[in-house]
């Protein structure tokens, strides 16, 4: 039994940095800060584990610039996947702001639980919930409870896509004049590509839709690039472009946004 400093030093960051994304996933759920017309793309956080176990990555970026004006920049993001035969259960959560001078550009935080149970080799069928909140898009609260199949429309060694049709319950509380809140049923699809061109280059391709069961003209559309790129045997490094359409967003806030986001992640198993 060897035990290297190597070794020592990764397991302390990985049981420190799950300790620290817990504690500000906690506390952005228990002040109830604000949430944003946010939707979070579990395609691309699938560890893809093909054995029972228990898997798991931590991801961060952490930036301090002072020049004419402090920005401080931080994101952060830990999931725990299991899996048991037929079932497979994953948690995710995410905790980033930007801000500068005191002002905050960008504040949000989301924790979400899903349950996968494959009923055959192309039909799984899925149950989730997720809390999430966004200062600047000034939602204080959604939560989120749905249900559905997803299917496996391509399953080769270097190409899968998956489709899905979930039907979810929608809570919100808007951070307005009027405090506003919503109860509605949404339809959540989307369908993702998973292209592996080389062994450790990994594209992921998601393009979600949210519509309004009973008004088809309110709904999100949300398309994520993502790329993974091992640089060693756990770490790996994640370029990703989302762009996001809400055709009813929250008063003041625009209909399209969109980022890039260059992140590293830790997997552990």
């Amino acid at each position: 039994f060897v035990f290297s400093t190597a070794d020592f030093i990764l397991m302390n960051i990985k049981h420190s940095l799950f300790f620290w994304l817990l504690l500000f996933a906690a506390d952005a759920l228990i002040t109830g800060s604000s949430a944003n017309a946010q939707v979070v793309n579990i395609e691309s956080e699938r560890l893809k584990a093909d054995s029972n176990g228990v898997y798991g990555s931590l991801g961060g970026d952490f930036e301090l610039t002072s020049n004419t004006k402090t920005v401080v920049v931080f994101d952060a993001t830990a999931q725990l996947e299991y899996k048991q035969d037929s079932n497979l259960y994953l948690l995710l959560g995410n905790y980033g702001f930007v801000s500068g001078d005191k002002e905050a550009f960008a504040n949000n935080a989301f924790i979400h639980l899903r349950y996968n149970r494959k009923i055959t080799t192309l039909l799984r069928w899925e149950v989730f919930t997720q809390l999430q909140f966004n200062e600047v898009s000034k939602i204080n609260l959604r939560y989120l409870l749905g249900t559905g199949p997803r299917f496996k429309l391509v399953d080769k060694e270097k190409l899968k896509i998956y489709a899905a049709s979930l039907a979810m319950f929608e809570y919100e509380e808007d951070d307005t004049t009027e405090n506003a809140f919503h109860r509605d049923v949404r339809s959540s699809s989307y369908l993702t590509f998973t292209f592996v061109p080389i062994q450790n280059l990994r594209i992921i391709s998601t393009t979600y839709y949210q519509p309004l069961y009973n008004e088809l003209s309110d709904f999100r559309l949300m398309n994520q690039e993502s790329v993974e790129i091992s640089i060693s045997g756990r770490f790996k490094l994640e370029p990703a472009f989302n762009y996001l359409f809400d055709s009813r967003p929250v008063s003041g806030v625009p209909k399209v946004n969109y980022s890039f986001k260059m992140g590293l992640e830790y997997h552990f198993n």
